[in-house]
């Protein structure tokens, strides 16, 4: 909406509408219009992403914030706790991500099992599930599931000398990167081409 606030809907089995609960929306009668509330988030919204069971936003103050399904820690609080199922896990009680020491968040992506965000600066950090190295940290270490792996622990995704980062794209368990210099980088699984590699 024009005034930086959200509504979701659909399945919602781990809390990924935000709402507290488990309840689907948008498949019952009077469900939706002004029947569905806001989502509430502790930030004016600037841009959503919506991973396989899970939600993130972009905050216009450049901070960030993820809710629903959480076992591989795609929602980067250092645990593998879900977020929007209960009452209390929304709005002030759901702390922004700590992605570290002056990072400012411009964009934020989900893949299935995985986020990323792109910085103010075009650099890149990833978290979540990593089975096929989707994160680009050259390991199948997940992070962001436990104490210790998310804040100045969790490095920028080394994505050549070169290469700032003007855009971003998670696909189920891949991640791609446009460069200022026009150079498309791509890393994960790859079982189907889709890395782009021959």
């Amino acid at each position: 909406f024009t005034d930086s606030t959200i509504k979701c809907f659909g399945y919602n089995e781990n809390g990924q509408l935000g709402y507290g609960d488990t309840s689907h929306r948008g498949d019952g009668l009077n469900e939706m219009g002004f029947n569905l509330p806001f989502v509430n988030l502790n930030g004016d919204v600037k841009s959503v992403a919506l991973g396989g069971y899970h939600s993130c936003a972009a905050f216009t103050d450049f901070s960030a914030a993820c809710w629903g399904y959480n076992d591989y820690g795609q929602l980067g609080q250092g645990d593998i706790t879900d977020r929007g199922d209960d009452p209390n896990e929304m709005g002030a009680y759901l702390p922004p991500i700590d992605l570290g020491t002056n990072v400012y968040v411009d964009l934020i992506l989900t893949g299935y099992e995985h986020t990323c965000m792109r910085s103010t600066a075009g650099q890149v950090k990833c978290w979540g599930r990593n089975n096929y190295g989707q994160l680009g940290y050259g390991d199948q270490i997940n992070r962001g599931d436990g104490p210790g792996e998310m804040s100045d622990y969790l490095d920028f995704v080394e994505v050549g000398s070169g290469c700032v980062v003007v855009d971003l794209s998670l696909g189920n368990s891949h991640t791609c990167v446009v460069c200022s210099n026009g150079d498309v980088k791509c890393w994960g699984y790859n079982t189907n081409g889709q890395l782009g590699q021959g």
